[in-house]
C-alpha cells in the first residue's frame, strides 16, 4: 500500500521465494535479476513490450492500482490464456511508475507441471511465445496511440530481446534441421539457454562443456576448449554449433577458434548461429548442390 501510494505509481512488484512441490525453500527467488523501478515509458516507446521473466515476477508478485486496471481491463480474450500477466506488464509503463519491494512477499512453487518453470522450449512453446509478443505489441501500440504517442512496432522487433531471442531460436532450429541429418550428434555451445528437451528435433545435442551428459559451464581456457571439442568429436559429434549469445567466445578463446579455422570448414555464420562441420577439413570444397544442407550465411 505504501508503494502504490507514491505519485503516479500504477504497479508495485516484489520477488517470490521459490519452494519445491512440498513447500520446502530452495534458497532461490523468482525473478533472479534486479527488478526495474521508476518511469519506463521511454523504454516502452523505444523497445516495445517489457516482460522479461529474469526481471519481472509472475502475477502473484504484483499489485496493480485500480486506476491502471480500469484503463486496460478487460484484456483481449483468447490472446493471453497463458501468461496473462504479460499483458499487464507490457501496458504498465504507459500508465505510470513502477515501484520495487526488495524482499520476497510470497512464494512460487516449482514443480513438474508448471507451464513455465524449467520446461523445455519446444517448437510449439516458441511459437506460442512469439504470438504472445505480437499480441503484446498490438495492445501496447493501441494504448500508446490513444495516449498521444507514436509507437513503432516494426522497430520494436529490431530491438526487443524477447522477440530477437525467440525468433533467432526458431530460425536456428530450422536451419540446423536442414543442415544435419536426423540422428546427428552435435556439440552445442549455448550456456544451456535452450532449456531441457530436444534442442533440434531428431538430432542429439551435446552440451559444451559436458560432464555425464549435463552442461558443465564455460571452458576455463583455450586448451580445455580444444581438448573437450576433440574428445566429443572422437565420440561421434559431427558439428559444433555456437549460439549467438555465445559469440563473445570468439574474442575470449582466440586459440580455440584458430584451431577450428585451421581444421574444420565453417558451414554457416549468421545472426543466430556459427556452425563448424567437424567431419570436413577447412580446405574441403563447400557443397553447393540443391539439398546439400548448407545454411544461408547471411547475417
Amino acid at each position: 500500500m505504501e508503494a502504490l501510494a507514491a505519485p503516479k505509481a500504477c504497479k508495485a512488484h516484489w520477488p517470490l521465494a521459490v519452494v519445491d512441490e512440498h513447500g520446502a525453500g530452495t534458497g532461490t527467488t523468482f525473478p533472479d535479476g534486479e527488478m526495474p523501478e521508476g518511469d519506463l515509458l521511454a523504454t516502452a516507446l523505444r523497445e516495445g513490450p517489457y516482460y522479461d521473466s529474469h526481471f519481472l515476477p509472475p502475477t502473484s508478485g504484483n499489485a496493480w492500482s485500480r486506476r491502471f486496471l480500469e484503463r486496460v481491463l478487460p484484456m483481449p480474450a483468447g490472446e493471453f490464456d497463458h501468461g496473462a500477466d504479460v499483458y499487464l506488464h507490457a501496458l504498465a509503463p504507459a500508465y505510470g511508475r513502477l515501484r520495487r519491494i526488495a524482499e520476497p512477499q510470497g512464494f512460487y512453487r516449482a514443480h513438474g507441471n508448471n507451464h513455465y518453470w524449467r520446461s523445455g522450449l519446444t517448437d510449439r512453446k516458441v511459437r506460442e511465445y512469439l504470438g504472445r509478443f505480437e499480441s503484446s505489441c498490438a495492445a501496447l501500440a493501441r494504448h500508446l496511440t490513444a495516449l498521444g504517442h507514436r509507437p513503432e512496432p516494426a522497430e520494436w522487433r529490431r530491438r526487443n530481446f524477447n522477440y530477437l531471442w525467440l525468433d533467432r531460436l526458431r530460425r536456428a532450429r530450422e536451419q540446423l534441421a536442414a543442415l544435419m541429418p536426423p540422428g546427428t550428434a552435435f556439440v552445442l555451445a549455448n550456456a544451456d539457454e535452450w532449456g531441457g528437451g530436444e534442442a533440434v528435433a531428431g538430432r542429439r545435442a551435446v552440451p559444451f562443456l559436458e560432464r555425464d551428459g549435463r552442461y558443465w559451464g564455460d571452458p576455463a581456457d583455450d586448451r580445455e576448449a580444444i581438448a573437450e571439442l576433440e574428445r566429443l568429436r572422437s565420440a561421434g559429434a559431427a558439428f559444433l554449433v555456437v549460439w549467438w549469445t555465445c559469440f563473445w567466445w570468439e574474442g575470449h578463446y582466440p586459440e580455440f577458434f584458430a584451431h577450428l579455422g585451421r581444421r574444420f570448414r565453417c558451414a554457416a555464420r549468421n545472426d543466430a548461429v556459427l556452425v563448424y562441420d567437424l567431419r570436413a577439413r577447412a580446405s574441403d570444397p563447400v557443397p553447393s548442390r540443391p539439398g546439400s544442407g548448407r545454411l544461408d550465411t547471411a547475417g
